[in-house]
């Protein structure tokens, strides 16, 4: 009998102490959100600019009014760069989200006095028109850095079908001074409808995909001459080095262009596939956001074929929705080839918005998708 009751003396001592262990816990997560010092989110941030060290371009951005950087002492530790929310100014930055589901904005912000900011998702009203909904975080005016963070709810992603629009605003009435900084965008439940990769059949219809053998057998669109050897270049990711095709406008180790004939017969009324990895070596503040990279496919022989469409449309890698400079990415898209295909015009070329950015293209593929 003693010793039952010492057992239950036990296990209630157990149980009080695992009580006051998770009480403790809910407390700190109250005051850390997140946990966001501990890096536990499921999901990326979509947003990699946020700490505007490299301008707002990039990582879902859409486009951004009045929004001023300041290079003052007023951002956060480690960083060199902050948004300033200027005075008698309504301010905003336009980011994109993908599919439906639970999404966080989260920042750190500093002011002299009390401001709001305001998240605003957008939503596909019953007509098709956009309507937002106002989610309101209240700023301290203690002139000190503090974490916010407002989770939101896609239903109806607007302008759709996949793609979402969260707008962060201010308007500054006067008489503060006020400063965001590491911005994030995250998205905080799964992905139900995330497309499902097709497998395909690889084809080797395209010559030098991976650019091993220097520029042989890619031209210049218009003058079909060889493009240059400059052009091709080695870039390395840190682990391994890789020859790739860089395009610009205006850099000498590089051209505007790239083009290959490709046979297509054996493609006549087929989907096909096709995909690169891509990225950009700079991405600069004065250039087009939605500028970047177009790959073009055509029914014919020469640069002034007729088009063939593709989903999604156009193919292309955008400045204002790439990843950080250097880091490849794989964009892809599918197409529908004609029944009386006989050759194709495959085209690589960066857009004149893009200014003095560089991109670089590597390991092109061509994929038979079935039937359905």
């Amino acid at each position: 009998m003693e010793i039952m009751e010492s057992l239950n003396r036990i296990i209630v001592f157990i149980f009080i102490i695992v009580w006051f262990q998770s009480n403790a816990q809910n407390t700190n997560n109250q005051n850390n959100p997140k946990n966001v010092n501990n890096g536990d989110f499921l999901f990326p941030n979509l947003y990699w600019p946020g700490t505007f060290e490299n301008a707002l371009y990039g990582g879902n951005f859409s486009s951004a009014l009045n929004v001023s950087l300041c290079d003052t002492v007023n951002y956060t530790l480690g960083g060199k760069r902050s948004w300033y929310l200027k005075q008698n100014t309504y301010q905003h930055l336009e980011l994109l989200t993908q599919g439906k589901g639970t999404f966080l904005v989260r920042f750190q912000a500093k002011a002299t006095n009390a401001i709001q900011i305001v998240v605003k998702g957008v939503y596909k009203a019953e007509d098709n028109s956009s309507k937002t909904e106002d989610f309101v975080v209240d700023i301290l005016g203690d002139n000190q850095w503090h974490l916010y963070e407002k989770e939101f709810v896609v239903t109806k992603p607007y302008p759709g079908p996949r793609t979402g629009e969260v707008l962060i605003t201010s308007y500054n009435p006067g008489g503060v001074d006020a400063w965001i900084d590491n911005l994030e965008v995250l998205r905080n439940s799964p992905d139900e409808e995330e497309l499902i990769q097709i497998k395909g059949k690889a084809i080797k219809l395209l010559k030098n995909a991976h650019f091993e053998n220097g520029c042989k057998n890619w031209f210049v669109p218009e003058s079909r001459v060889n493009i240059s050897d400059q052009a091709i270049i080695t870039y390395s990711n840190g682990k391994e080095k890789t020859k790739v095709l860089c395009l610009s406008l205006t850099e000498s180790n590089s051209v505007p262009a790239a083009a290959q004939i490709i046979e297509g017969k054996s493609l006549a009324n087929k989907t096909i596939r096709i995909s690169a990895r891509v990225s950009f070596l700079s991405i600069s503040e004065d250039a087009s956001s939605w500028s970047g990279l177009l790959f073009s496919l055509k029914n014919g022989n020469s640069a002034d074929s007729e088009l063939i469409s593709s989903i999604p449309s156009p193919h292309w890698y955008v400045l204002g929705l790439s990843s950080p400079p250097g880091c490849m990415t794989k964009v892809s898209a599918i197409y529908k080839i004609p029944k009386n295909a006989s050759k194709l015009f495959f085209e690589i070329a960066v857009q004149n918005g893009i200014k003095q950015n560089r991109a670089i293209v590597d390991d092109i593929l061509i994929e038979v998708l079935p039937d359905k």
